[in-house]
């Protein structure tokens, strides 16, 4: 009855990803980690975890763009040892949204879950 939501339109315009791992190597290297169509989509927000032997390091990171510019904030960073293994960033490059870790760690192994929302 009146003022629902459109449950279908929603559905149609919201996507869930399980991503698999991506293997950052080398202490201190900036790497695009993931990335997607600007024209596509609008809105995006991970769950990332690291791992770098017995250290975790995990942090949710919500992004969005308006054409010209990505904004980002990062919240709910939890690690186990003494400093964070990475840090996240994000730029717009040629009609796309990059998702960056600089890996603070060799051997760090990123996972994350990524949902995006339609660009209108």
């Amino acid at each position: 009855s009146g003022g629902g939501i459109d449950v279908a339109a929603v559905a149609a315009n919201v996507y869930a990803s399980l991503l698999v791992s991506s293997n950052v190597n080398t202490s201190n290297t900036t790497q695009i980690v993931d990335s997607y169509s600007t024209t596509q989509y609008r809105t995006a927000k991970y769950i990332i975890q690291g791992v770098s032997a017995s250290n975790v390091h995990s942090t949710e990171v919500l992004l969005t763009h308006n054409g010209a510019n990505v904004f980002v904030t990062e919240y709910a960073t939890i690690f186990t040892g003494n400093s964070e293994l990475y840090t996240v960033s994000a730029n717009l490059y040629s009609s796309n949204v990059n998702l960056i870790i600089n890996s603070a760690n060799a051997n760090t192994v990123i996972d994350f879950y990524r949902f995006k929302l339609a660009a209108r």
